[in-house]
């Protein structure tokens, strides 16, 4: 039987290594056929010889409405998680478990459950760095009970890019929480990006903090 897996098809990164590979083909196996579409899994060796591990991608091959073959997924053995730097990683610790497991979920394809989770990394950062930034105890008590993102964007964001694209974050998360979602032109790559923007603006006051203790001598 003619191979459906050609090599213009083959993976071109490693999923115990992450590197850029040009792997070996071991065998492909047909798992199912329905309406139309097969799903086939097909067995390749990383060719980089720091790792030379075997792994498994999957494949759906279509018929109709024309014949094509699309690479799905590589099945993930050991996610390549996000680097924070030692500043985020050591006052967030929370969040960057949170935002690893959904990076994880949504590198298994699970993007629903993803959204849940990236959704509760943004609190748990938001949370953290206000109380952060407080010494007041009842202020820190507020922002620990209160479930209103909105509500202490406003009143303890003084920074208005950073109250901006904060609110921008909780509405557009929350609108995707809801069986019916309005902000249908934003998908999960979007909102990821603002979380990116909030999570540099923190870094760059966390350094500022840090280094404008420094006195000319």
């Amino acid at each position: 039987m003619e191979d459906i897996i050609k090599e213009n098809n083959y993976p071109n990164t490693c999923p115990y290594c992450w590197e850029k590979i040009n792997p070996k083909k071991l065998a492909e196996t047909k798992l199912n056929e329905w309406w139309g579409k097969e799903t086939f899994e097909g067995i390749f060796t990383c060719n980089n010889k720091k790792c030379n591990r075997t792994f498994t991608t999957l494949y759906e091959h279509s018929f109709f409405p024309t014949y094509t073959i699309e690479r799905n997924s590589n099945i993930i053995y050991h996610p390549k998680l996000k680097i924070f730097n030692e500043e985020i990683e050591k006052i967030f610790e929370k969040f960057c478990k949170i935002y690893n497991q959904s990076f994880i979920a949504e590198e298994n394809q699970l993007e629903e459950i993803a959204w849940i989770w990236y959704r509760k990394a943004f609190e748990f950062l938001l949370k953290d760095y206000l109380i952060h930034n407080r010494e007041n105890e009842e202020e820190k008590a507020e922002i620990i009970s209160n479930t209103s993102l909105t509500y202490l964007i406003n009143k303890y964001i003084n920074n208005n890019k950073l109250k901006e694209i904060a609110e921008k974050c909780a509405w557009l998360w929350n609108d995707h929480w809801h069986y019916l979602v309005k902000h249908t032109e934003q998908d999960l790559e979007d909102l990821k990006n603002i979380l990116d923007i909030i999570i540099h603006f923190i870094e760059m006051d966390l350094w500022f903090k840090k280094y404008s203790k420094i006195q000319k001598k």
